[in-house]
């Protein structure tokens, strides 16, 4: 197939061919292309193959080299392009398209807005953190122009690619839409112990001035957390293969309660394994900025389990752009899949496509790949107070967008999940999930 040739400045060269590798590349799934750097143009050029060109504004990128870059260079204000069947939103640069003999110019700056979502440039600028020292999903660009539910990165993908098609030249669509079922498991057992178990009781009575729930706590055979089978059975009919990520021995307030060395977490693993699911690392609580924790960890699970993990996320998804990227990279991972914003449901990185990150500091793109995740359990019951009714409109809402891109539903359910929401019919809509 003739190769697309994109022509870009020297000037940001590493940023501006990150970003069209993950639009043509992870996005669209092209491989057919080159670039060429030169300082004889200004602006970004995809000369296709026809002779038919298209020219993007180069707003963002334009002014001096990134590592300049500032707080004031955050997007003053959202815009917007009106095309035949939609509208298309963009940050930097101005509404204008024009189609000129065989050529295609844009004067809306898709390059810069693909890179600002991607790249989660705005994290690292920010000093707005919760008391886990997580960027606040209400202090990002996305939530506060409420476009947090909508993939604006696969949008500019699908843009670019109507306008090959418009200028004649048609590439074969190999995407499909994609299930990934993902749980953590922070904790096996609610009650790990017989003294456990008796704690709680008298935890109850305490709470309650009544011995009423005792005998529940004390007598019941299956412990509440022990959801596995259950999980298991749904995916085996739907016919899905999941990753279940296994937590590390830690200590700390909000880490989970059992060590991998435990005797019951190995026949469970190989449970798992055994129905066709594979096993993903979840490092403890204060592992996403500690590369030695990180990998004291890792090696604690790896010589263990004898698993040479590929794959997984954070503990209570904890993220620091790009350091946490820098640290599961270094590490050997393939993907990793912490960037979502647990009151805000949706699109953090504004994609629903595996893709490539960057590391801002580095000035790179590393061979880890982002799995974006757009959906967890907690959210709908824990920040939006959502009934099971409601969760599942929204679940349905969700998976129309993404099929709509040919992009992966990646959820998050925990198995601990089920007894600890406020929900009566959690499994429906856990079961919704998978439809």
């Amino acid at each position: 197939m003739d190769q697309i040739e994109i022509i870009i400045p020297h000037l940001n060269a590493k940023e501006v061919s990150y970003t069209f590798d993950v639009l043509l590349g992870n996005i669209l799934g092209l491989n057919n292309y080159q670039f060429t750097y030169t300082d004889k143009v200004d602006d970004f050029h995809i000369a296709l193959p026809n002779q038919h060109t298209i020219s993007i504004a180069n707003i963002f990128f334009a002014e001096r080299d990134y590592i300049a870059y500032k707080t004031s260079d955050q997007p003053s204000g959202l815009y917007s392009y009106m095309g035949r069947d939609s509208e298309l939103l963009f940050f930097y640069g101005t509404s204008q398209l024009a189609k000129i003999d065989k050529e295609i110019k844009l004067g809306f700056d898709i390059i810069g807005s693909s890179f600002y979502m991607l790249s989660r440039w705005e994290e690292y600028q920010s000093v707005e953190l919760d008391v886990h020292k997580r960027f606040k999903g209400s202090a990002s660009f996305a939530v506060k122009h409420n476009f947090i539910n909508r993939p604006v990165v696969n949008e500019y993908a699908d843009f670019l690619l109507n306008l090959f098609i418009e200028l004649d030249y048609h590439i074969e669509d190999q995407r499909t839409y994609q299930i990934i079922p993902t749980h953590d498991i922070d904790s096996i057992f609610k009650f790990p112990t017989k003294k456990s178990k008796w704690k709680a009781a008298a935890s109850s009575i305490l709470k309650s001035g009544s011995s009423a729930g005792i005998t529940n706590i004390l007598t019941e055979q299956k412990d509440p957390y022990d959801t596995f089978k259950y999980m298991l059975e749904v995916e085996k009919k739907y016919d899905v293969s999941a990753y279940y990520n296994v937590h590390v021995k830690s200590s700390g307030k909000w880490n989970g309660n059992y060590d991998i060395k435990d005797e019951y977490v190995s026949p469970l693993l190989n449970q798992i394994t055994n129905e066709g699911h594979e096993i993903g690392f979840h490092p403890g609580y204060d592992s996403f900025n500690n590369k030695s924790k990180f990998e004291e960890q890792l090696n604690y699970a790896q010589e263990f389990l004898g698993i040479e993990f590929k794959h997984g996320r954070q503990h209570f998804l904890n993220f620091e752009t790009p350091h946490t990227w820098s640290i599961w990279n270094d590490a050997g991972f393939e993907w990793e899949s912490s960037l979502y914003y647990p009151e805000y449901p949706g699109f953090r990185c504004g994609t629903c496509t595996t893709f490539n990150v960057f590391d801002i500091v580095q000035r790179k793109k590393l061979a880890l790949k982002e799995k974006p995740l757009s959906f967890m359990d907690v959210s709908y019951t824990k920040y939006l107070q959502l009934s099971e009714e409601a969760c599942i409109e929204s679940i349905q809402e969700l998976k129309s967008t993404i099929k709509k891109y040919k992009g992966e539903f990646v959820f998050l359910w925990h198995n601990s999940f089920f007894a600890d929401s406020s929900w009566e019919r959690a499994e429906m809509v856990f079961e919704s999930l998978y439809e």
